[in-house]
């Protein structure tokens, strides 16, 4: 790949280092930008697929120049120049490095979205990752002329044009060798992102069409033996202003299922299958937040719809980011709770310093 344009960075390595591996720049600023993307909506989908693989990727090459704990200390020392410049999405003025960083990086995530419909055209499809669904010559050249349009009157063509030019032979020499090429990841989910978009009915209460079109989502982890799905979702279309999902699974083929929709204002609202007349957030294994059912048909086809209030968000809120929560629901006709599970069939569980990234996430600004 080719080297990046000399621009200000944060911290990396000896500017004698950066002479003699130029990686050292894209390194930075990959790693300032994802930083960013945390707090200040930069990125998309796509293009954060991008970043991390060129991250992790330019990161094994400079360790073996430069030592592995250089490498990291370089990066914990941007990532803490990020936190440190201010939360939320920083004025222009004033912050040059920070946004030359930005935006170089994004020039970066969209030439390597780009590449891979250049390759020879004896070249029909590829996959990103081993075993994966090949993308078709028709998909690759739309994920090319979305990067492309970005930049027909940008100051950072020249620069788009010759790193997108340069990854060419990455891709093709994967992709003409074994059938895949991981360098491919941000056009693959490029073409995701199109795909989940196609039929999408945003009033339908589910984990992925009823938020509508949607920029970015990531998956939030609490860290724990037995997760709670959650998915963070960066959108305009969910109808009340969601940002992110909380898959809930019963035990048993014919359990019942459906999921938490979070928002960072107002109540939060779920809907379970079936017919349920109670469902609880239990935290720290004995505070109770009651759920209100507010409608559903319920019966075996049918849903049952409930309410957390804002009040009761505020208390859950509050706790110890630590604080675990389990999920637990009563069937009309069962004579005892359930709770809900995870792929194991243990009590899915959350963090609730899981549910207020899911939703600071979700939520983050855009510049």
């Amino acid at each position: 790949m080719a080297a990046a344009a000399s621009v200000p960075v944060f911290c990396c390595f000896p500017a004698s280092a950066q002479q003699q591996n130029p990686q050292a720049l894209l390194f930075t600023s990959a790693v300032v930008t994802l930083e960013v993307d945390k707090q200040c909506e930069v990125l998309n989908y796509e293009q954060a697929a991008a970043l991390r693989y060129l991250s992790t990727t330019l990161s094994t090459v400079l360790k073996q120049a430069h030592g592995h704990d250089a490498v990291e200390n370089s990066r914990a020392g941007l990532i803490e120049q990020v936190k440190a410049a201010g939360s939320g999405c920083l004025p222009r003025d004033g912050n040059e490095n920070y946004w030359v960083n930005v935006d170089q990086g994004k020039v970066m995530a969209d030439a390597l979205i780009a590449a891979p419909a250049m390759m020879p055209p004896e070249i029909a499809s590829c996959a990103a990752f081993k075993g994966g669904t090949s993308l078709t010559r028709e998909e690759l050249t739309a994920a090319k002329a979305a990067s492309d349009t970005k930049y027909e009157n940008s100051k950072y063509k020249p620069l788009y044009e010759n790193l997108r030019d340069s990854v060419v032979p990455d891709v093709t020499s994967g992709c003409r060798a074994e059938g895949y090429a991981a360098i491919m990841q941000g056009a693959a989910y490029f073409i995701s992102r199109e795909d989940a978009h196609e039929g999408v009915d945003p009033e339908k209460l589910g984990s992925g069409s009823y938020f509508g079109r949607w920029r970015n989502k990531k998956d939030i982890s609490s860290g724990l033996p037995s997760n709670a799905a959650i998915t963070s979702v960066r959108t305009d279309d969910a109808p009340d202003g969601a940002v992110a999902y909380i898959r809930l699974v019963g035990k048993g083929n014919y359990a019942t299922n459906g999921g938490i929709r979070l928002r960072p204002r107002g109540d939060w609202t779920a809907r379970l299958s079936g017919s349920v007349n109670m469902f609880q957030i239990v935290a720290g294994g004995d505070t109770r937040f009651d759920f209100e059912r507010t409608g559903g048909e319920g019966g075996f086809f049918g849903d049952s719809d409930f309410i957390l209030s804002q009040a009761a968000i505020e208390q859950l809120l509050a706790l110890p980011p630590e604080t675990e929560v389990s999920f637990l629901y009563q069937g009309e006709d069962a004579a005892y709770p359930s709770v809900f599970v995870d792929v194991l069939d243990e009590p899915a569980k959350a963090t609730i310093a899981a549910m207020k990234q899911a939703i600071a996430w979700g939520a983050a600004p855009r510049p």
